[in-house]
């Protein structure tokens, strides 16, 4: 006979949070470059916008109208998907990386879109350190998949972290599932062109307001770490 079991659901509560940027630039760069120039205006507010919801998505803090970030969330619950390097930080080590993968998949995570997250700084630090003192392989191999799993490289992990006397100089680094991150919106941006309050200057003004939040579906679905050092 089949045993019944009762489903448990949770929810994710989402609230617009704020994200803005003003762009002023000069009614002679459109004469000059026309089009080219309205383009790369508006490339350089979509970059923009783009990089704060990496950064909120990452590393939020949850205070200030900031959503809750993957490196917060997982700090606050204290887990054993935090996974700590050394007491002053220590580099990158093959342990170390198989432990990442080894936490989500022991919370049978392990599935989805599951890749490694790093900074360029640590991808740089692990293509000089050697998986083990004879093997002459080193932890990134040159087609950049690390340990066999999609790895990808955002400058929005942070690497200005501290820990003890490593001052301002430690890496984080992220495994998961990143379907289970939700980013939500609310109706796209809002953008306002404002070709008044410059204009003395010669100069137009784009301000664009997005509505955004961070949601993360399952906290085991990812694994973090916080004090690697890259120098």
């Amino acid at each position: 006979a089949i045993t019944s079991n009762n489903q448990v659901h949770g929810a994710v509560s989402l609230v617009p949070k704020r994200v803005g940027g003003a762009v002023p630039f000069t009614k002679t760069l459109l004469r000059q470059q026309g089009k080219v120039g309205e383009a790369y205006v508006q490339k350089d507010i979509a970059d923009g916008i783009a990089i704060a919801l990496q950064l909120a998505a990452l590393s939020g803090s949850g205070s200030s109208n900031q959503p809750i970030g993957i490196s917060t969330a997982l700090t606050t619950t204290a887990g054993s998907n935090v996974i700590a390097m050394g007491t002053n930080g220590l580099a990158p080590t093959w342990t170390s990386i198989v432990e990442l993968q080894k936490q989500v998949s022991i919370a049978n995570a392990d599935m989805g879109k599951i890749a490694y997250l790093l900074n360029s700084a640590t991808r740089g630090k692990m293509k000089t350190v050697l998986k083990d003192a004879g093997s002459g392989l080193f932890l990134m191999p040159e087609n950049g998949q690390l340990n066999g799993e999609r790895t990808f490289i955002s400058n929005s992990v942070r690497s200005n972290l501290t820990k003890g006397s490593s001052s301002g100089v430690c890496s984080e680094a992220f495994y998961g599932n990143w379907d289970d991150l939700i980013i939500a919106s609310w109706g796209g941006l809002d953008i306002v062109v404002d070709p008044y309050s410059l204009n003395k200057s010669n100069q137009i003004e784009v301000v664009v307001n997005g509505f955004y939040d961070i949601g993360i579906q399952r906290e085991a679905s990812f694994a973090i770490i916080k004090d690697y050092l890259t120098t």
